[in-house]
């Protein structure tokens, strides 16, 4: 129920078929206005309520905080009524400290239990009987007696009443949820409602480019495939979004940037009641995942600095970009500067940064690995983007544009940066060198954190976050840019306006929407317009979906089934023959087709790229 409420949504309302292009069909009457005026009402009303009793129930949670902190009286009570629930728990439940022995050289020191921590960890990990536990203790475990750790108004202090929010702060993740999920219902309807309309209004005899050529049909049943669409000037675009809905709100920022840092600084503080046993490896996997998800906002936060859309304080806007990025291992400025270039040359064959496919005829490894397979090339696909994408793009520039050749986004020099253009010329060398600081700075704590109480620490606490923060990154950006009727152009064809609309908004659903600031929900309006806030974009996209209808890209297919798609059939485009001049994904990557040998004439090497080109 968790796994439907983020990401998926009814399959009956997803036109996902893959046998043909559809010229004309019909439109339910379960998507019919009235139906969507009612749930429209029902959801007001149902907003107001919960909107009342949320922010009641806020300001009740606020004075007992506040009772709590300053308040001996009801601190004991409160530790009575947690104390007594913890009497009462099972025998497995009575957790015990965790001690662990010196390393190396260093004198075999006992590592005295954290504050507070007495009742919560599990001394089976260093007991003679328990399960076996991560690094030293597996080999130490039986010469280390632990003694029974006792709830004590003395040892326990305020840590220990943390646990008693839990209930709270899941009560209003349910009232948020409930809510949000009426919200994202409402306009992820009109938004099917749009597109039925759409493909009912097509004329009989629409042309659509390569359409014998694809592998396929995503939920946008060939609309960016449509041959001779006409597209908008970039004035014409800028000019049908209101102007204050580009103005920033620093405080606004500020809130969301502080929320997202709350949010992930509460999921690790969680991680700290986690025994180091393997006996609890699926608790460590659920924190990875969960960490990286909330954390994940914070990277949106620093990328929305980088964009210039946080604050009209520059310096404020990158200091808060720098350090968010930096604790992230993200090298801001390095990052900031190809970014600008991806969003310049957003689908572009040759000067593209990030989401450039191989050419046909030059992916035969690819396609051959994919053949021999089978059904496991889509895993295998998903795990090496998503786990190694990131990394090979910041260290080799894996899947950025030919005109770059070799990049890197720590070193601007030799024997990087070695294309017919560079990506980091002029002053952006130093940016580099200055985004590197940030980088060592961060990984330079986690060796001190590591030699001092071990590699596993931040192995767990934060090794296994960031992971989940790259898969994140990576497979927002690959769908946001990448699908089986999703064309791309080269230099004779491409315009500014076919790049930023052949971006691509999904449905990512109302927590993810919240926790990730919307980033794949309005990422055609980032791309029309990068300054504008995350906050205003809601409305933005609106604007564009109501005045370029023919343009604007909305996928319904629930996102984990459109990332299968995308790692089962995208693997090299082809060029096709017609003045549209598109690249199209192939159901057959390994042979070069006619249109390609012909018409494509290079200015730059383009080689085949690798599995990675697809990130």
């Amino acid at each position: 129920i968790f796994f439907r409420c983020i990401i998926s949504v009814d399959s009956r309302q997803c036109n996902t078929r893959m046998e043909c292009f559809p010229r004309r069909i019909d439109i339910p009457a379960t998507y019919g206005t009235p139906d969507l005026e009612e749930d429209g009402a029902r959801q007001t009303g149902v907003g107001s309520a919960v909107t009342a009793m949320l922010s009641t129930t806020l300001l009740i949670a606020l004075m007992l905080a506040a009772l709590l902190a300053v308040d001996p009286s009801t601190q004991a009570t409160a530790q009575s009524l947690w104390s007594a629930a913890l009497s009462k728990a099972p025998a497995a439940a009575q957790w015990q400290p965790v001690h662990r022995l010196g390393q190396g050289a260093r004198p075999a020191v006992v590592r005295p239990p954290m504050a507070s921590a007495g009742a919560r960890r599990d001394t089976s990990i260093v007991s003679s009987h328990g399960p076996a536990a991560f690094g030293p203790e597996r080999s130490e475990r039986s010469h280390v007696v632990v003694p029974k750790a006792t709830m004590t108004a003395e040892d326990s202090g305020f840590l220990s009443k943390i646990p008693i929010f839990g209930p709270l702060l899941g009560f209003f993740a349910s009232l948020f949820t409930l809510y949000s999920w009426g919200a994202f219902r409402k306009r992820h309807n009109a938004n099917l409602q749009r597109q039925y309309k759409e493909q009912a209004a097509l004329p009989a005899n629409v042309e659509f480019v390569g359409a014998d050529k694809v592998p396929g049909l995503s939920g946008l049943n060939g609309k960016a495939l449509i041959a001779g669409k006409k597209y908008p000037t970039k004035p014409e675009v800028m000019a049908a979004i209101p102007k204050h809905l580009m103005q920033k709100d620093t405080f606004k920022s500020m809130m969301y940037a502080l929320m997202s840092t709350a949010l992930t600084g509460l999921c690790v503080y969680a991680g700290t009641f986690i025994p180091y046993s393997w006996a609890y490896a699926w608790a460590w996997a659920l924190y990875g995942i969960v960490t990286g998800t909330v954390a994940t906002g914070c990277w949106v936060i620093a990328h929305e600095c980088g964009h210039s859309a946080f604050s009209d304080n520059k310096l404020l806007q990158d200091t808060v970009g720098y350090t968010l990025h930096s604790l992230l291992l993200v090298p801001y400025f390095s990052w900031q500067r190809s970014h600008a270039v991806h969003h310049a040359n957003t689908n572009h064959m040759e000067t593209g940064e990030t989401h450039v496919p191989g050419l046909a005829g030059n992916a035969g490894a690819t396609s051959g690995v994919a053949k021999l397979m089978g059904p496991l090339w889509p895993i295998l696909h998903t795990v090496v983007v998503l786990l190694f994408g990131w990394p090979m793009y910041l260290m080799f520039g894996e899947s950025g544009g030919p005109a770059y050749g070799k990049t890197n986004h720590f070193w601007p020099y030799a024997p990087f940066n070695n294309g017919e253009k560079e990506l980091f010329p002029g002053k952006h060398k130093a940016r580099v060198l200055l985004s590197d600081i940030g980088v060592l700075a961060v990984i330079a704590g986690l060796v001190a954190w590591g030699a001092t109480w071990g590699a596993m620490y931040p192995i767990l606490h934060y090794v296994l976050p960031y992971l989940g923060v790259n898969c994140w990154l990576v497979g927002y950006t690959w769908l946001q840019h990448t699908d089986v009727d999703v064309p791309h152009f080269d230099s004779n064809e491409y315009t500014w306006a076919k790049g930023a609309f052949h971006t691509i908004d999904r449905p990512y659903g109302p927590v993810l929407d919240f926790l990730h600031h919307g980033i794949g929900s309005t990422h055609v309006t980032h791309h029309v317009n990068s300054a504008i806030p995350h906050y205003n974009a809601w409305k933005v996209t609106e604007h564009l979906k109501s005045t370029f209808p023919d343009i604007y890209l909305y996928d319904p297919t629930p996102v984990h089934k459109a990332l299968w798609r995308v790692a089962k059939n995208c693997i090299a485009v082809g060029k096709q023959p017609g003045q549209d001049g598109m690249y199209v994904w192939l159901k057959d990557p390994s042979r070069s087709s006619v249109a390609v040998e012909q018409d494509v004439k290079p200015t730059v090497q383009q080689t085949g790229q690798p599995v990675l080109a697809t990130v």
